[in-house]
């Protein structure tokens, strides 16, 4: 039985890939984009609040034993395929060998559907073991995250190991505050978001990326607090975008909820979608052409989806819809 959807779960994911959409066109339009506000204000919170979600649904409360081959369908597929599809795409040539640097550094393409594999396989084979041989489930995942960690130094960014010890943070967030909304004692959840948002607004303008905080060289504290801020930054701001959108969002708004709905499929497609836009579209003013390249994506990219369902081997390949 397929369970019931959330409207304010899919509104959520809609909101998120738009972000994904527009995040990635300031990525293609400007070099030092690192720099720009608006992307660090992005990827300070949406795609946290992407595993945050992830973690949350996949949380049914029960073991699923078809749940591997069936991420691994929706997931691996449209990740190994586009890793050397998107380069004919590209160049009109099949390259093979930028196609199996995807595979070993899955960050040079889609990255996002594999860390979910991924993260998927952890959580249900801790759900096995917790119903078959009663061994908790946080102890199993524990276990494994203290591998991963093994494994980044062994490995470093092969295999995106590196990514895989940083986000599985926030999907395990999403996880187990399921568990604790029916186990914990109720609390004023307007009054919590607005300290929230308070600290949000406070910190976010000094977060950065991949590195210290802005005002770092002021007070050096040490690369643990570049690292617990940057943590901090988007685990606070994951929780109050998530607490603002169940508030909110929790009601029909069916663009945004088909969006939501689609949202694998429309990060599949984006990339390309968007390389071909910023090549073409002769702005020179690099804000308005940020602009233009993310209204025309974002529709696109969605009626891309809609089009490549229509054939059903194609959206198995592409976007892992059976």
């Amino acid at each position: 039985m397929q369970a019931k959807r959330l409207p304010y779960l899919d509104s959520i994911k809609g909101v998120l890939i738009i972000l994904v959409i527009i995040g990635h066109a300031i990525q293609f339009c400007i070099p030092d984009y690192e720099q720009n506000f608006c992307f660090r204000f992005i990827y300070s919170f949406h795609m946290p609040l992407f595993f945050f979600v992830s973690g949350y649904l996949a949380n049914r409360g029960y073991y699923n034993s078809s749940v591997i081959g069936k991420r691994a369908c929706q997931l691996l597929i449209p990740f190994i395929v586009w890793a050397f599809f998107a380069p004919l795409l590209q160049t009109g040539s099949i390259d093979i060998d930028k196609g199996l640097q995807v595979l070993i550094y899955p960050d040079k393409g889609l990255w996002f559907l594999y860390n979910l594999f991924v993260y998927s396989a952890i959580f249900n084979i801790a759900e096995f073991l917790e119903e078959k041989y009663r061994i908790r489930h946080i102890v199993t995942v524990g276990a494994v995250v203290i591998i991963l960690y093994v494994l980044m130094f062994l490995f470093h960014t092969k295999f995106n190991c590196s990514q895989l010890c940083y986000h599985i943070i926030f999907y395990g967030i999403g996880y187990y505050y399921k568990w604790l909304q029916c186990t914990c004692v109720k609390y004023n959840s307007h009054i919590l978001n607005c300290l929230l948002g308070g600290v949000f607004a406070l910190t976010v303008p000094f977060w950065t990326t991949n590195g210290e905080p802005l005002f770092y060289q002021y007070v050096n504290w040490g690369g643990a607090f570049s690292y617990l801020y940057r943590y901090g930054v988007q685990v606070v701001g994951m929780l109050f975008f998530y607490n603002l959108g169940e508030r909110y969002l929790n009601r029909s708004l069916p663009i945004l909820q088909k969006m939501g709905i689609s949202t694998l499929g429309i990060y599949a497609v984006q990339f390309t979608i968007l390389r071909y836009l910023v090549e073409f579209i002769p702005i020179e003013l690099v804000s308005s052409k940020i602009i233009v390249v993310s209204i025309i994506a974002i529709p696109s990219s969605y009626f891309a989806v809609v089009l490549i369902r229509k054939v059903k081997y194609v959206r198995l390949l592409l976007i892992g819809e059976k």
